[in-house]
């Protein structure tokens, strides 16, 4: 198994992107595109810290598409049941990229990313392995929809405390 780098700290660039390269939706609102100053940029990837969880979630996968199989007798049904439950668990089984920068946060997955301004954002909740940043002031059931939720998976100690850092100072209270 290959080392895992668990925080990358990037040195100030600011540099004019080329035509095909990612952007974020704001950056178009000038007609100019530039990439921002990264501060802190962390690759999440759960199922390496816990490979006997995997082996439990492929179970469940399993056993679920042949229940299906057996009581519908329909290998399409079974086949969807299975893409639904790899898709729950997505965010434990693929790795997630995390990037704190000077416009906001970013968390790109497989299936997408997702970005916010730090204008936007009003609340950070700090637990063990994660944070939640949202942009509501107070508690709300749209918190996990509207907001992020941060994994520390892979960082050490003192990439935690930068990160946490960060988020204090950056998001605004409402």
């Amino acid at each position: 198994m290959r080392p895992q780098r668990s925080l990358v700290v990037v040195p100030a660039i600011e540099r004019e992107l080329a035509p095909g390269e990612r952007e974020h939706r704001d950056d178009n609102r000038a007609g100019t595109r530039y990439e921002s100053v990264v501060h802190v940029a962390w690759t999440a990837h759960p199922v390496r810290r816990r490979p006997d969880q995997l082996a439990l979630i492929a179970a469940v996968v399993l056993l679920s598409a042949w229940a299906v199989m057996v009581t519908l007798q329909s290998p399409w049904l079974a086949f969807l049941a299975a893409v639904f439950l790899v898709a729950a668990t997505a965010s434990f089984l693929f790795p997630t990229h995390y990037r704190l920068d000077e416009r906001g946060v970013e968390q790109r997955r497989i299936f997408g990313t997702k970005f916010r301004p730090w204008t936007e954002l009003r609340r950070v909740q700090v637990g063990k392995g994660a944070a939640l940043v949202s942009p509501f002031a107070r508690p709300s059931w749209m918190d996990r929809s509207r907001g992020f939720l941060l994994y520390f998976d892979g960082l050490d100690e003192g990439g935690k405390q930068q990160v946490v850092e960060l988020l204090r100072e950056r998001v605004v209270a409402a």
